[in-house]
Order: structure tokens, then sequence, then C-alpha cells
């Protein structure tokens, strides 16, 4: 079996060697852990998982200059830059810890009347139209209006994409 080296790209130095494994042994990992983030998330509350999230930030500010040493001696990035990027991946992993609830939100332009979303689809269509973009997940085909690409999945499969006008024939309530 071949071998993954990690290589220091500052000194050459053979950092370390992963052995590769087969296309049939990553399948099963992968699915692995699929099956345990989806009985993982389904067991534990966002406040929960928030937490966790919040630890893994915490380790990154505990260990920070243990990880910047590893980007260093695997990236080859001067020490400024790795400490830079462990104190912003640190940073990142708050910011979802401290908003993970609205961001975990189930659908909440659903729980408010139909005049409020409708303020709310303008004001995200107002920022596409000052060049901005928005990615969001409906099963209200009203809030496709506000859209100018659409991709339909069914089965968490891609069943059809374009704009809503080619789509039209597509849109169901099944």
């Amino acid at each position: 079996m071949s071998e993954y080296v990690v290589t220091n790209p500052t000194t050459g130095e053979r950092v370390k060697e992963y052995p590769t494994i087969s296309d049939a042994a990553l399948v099963d990992a992968i699915a692995a852990a699929d099956r345990a983030h989806r009985e993982w998330s389904r067991a534990t509350t966002i406040e929960e998982r928030a937490a966790l999230v919040r630890r893994v930030g915490e380790l990154h500010t505990e260990r920070r200059d243990e990880l910047a040493a590893i980007i260093v001696r695997e990236m080859g990035k001067p020490v400024e830059q790795a400490l830079g990027e462990v104190d912003f991946c640190a940073a990142i992993y708050e910011y979802y810890a401290d908003n993970a609830t609205s961001l975990l939100a189930d659908e909440p332009i659903a729980e408010v009347d139909t005049e409020n979303a409708d303020l709310i689809l303008a004001a995200l269509w107002d920022v596409v139209g000052r060049g901005g973009a928005v990615l969001a997940a409906t099963h209200n085909p009203e809030a496709l209006r506000y859209a100018n690409r659409v991709v339909l999945f069914r089965d968490g499969v891609i069943d059809a994409e374009g704009s809503p006008d080619e789509l039209a024939d597509h849109l169901t309530t099944d």
C-alpha cells in the first residue's frame, strides 16, 4: 500500500507518513461518519452542540502555540501567520457557538405571518439587488418569486435547477 507523506515545504523534511486507504474503505468511513453525525444531531440539543463548538474554539486558544507549530511545520507558514490562523479559527468557532440558535433555526420565516414573511424576503432580495448573494432553503413555493435561481431537491438529490419560470412545472406540494 502506498503512503501519503506530509513534507515541510520550507525544509523538505518528511514530517509524517500515512497509509492510503482503498476507495471502499473511504466510502465506509464516510458512511460511518455520516451515521454518527445523524444519530448525534438527533440526540442532542442545539445548545449542547453549541457548547461543543465553543469548547473546540477554547481548545484552539488553549493550544494556540502547539497548533501554530503544526501549521508552520506542515505548511511552511511564518509563525505570526500561523498564530493568526489559529486565532481566526477560534473566533469562527466562537461566532458559530454564539449564534447557533439563530443559524440552526428551522425556517424562521415559516413562523411569521405572510406580511412579515414578505418583508423579510424583500429585505433579502434587496441584498441581492446590491450585488450580494442569499442562499435560502424553503418549503414555501411563494418565496421563489424572490429568487433568480432555484435548485430543487427530492430525496436528497438535485431534481431540477434553473430560474423560477423554468421550474414552475416542477413545483409540487408533495
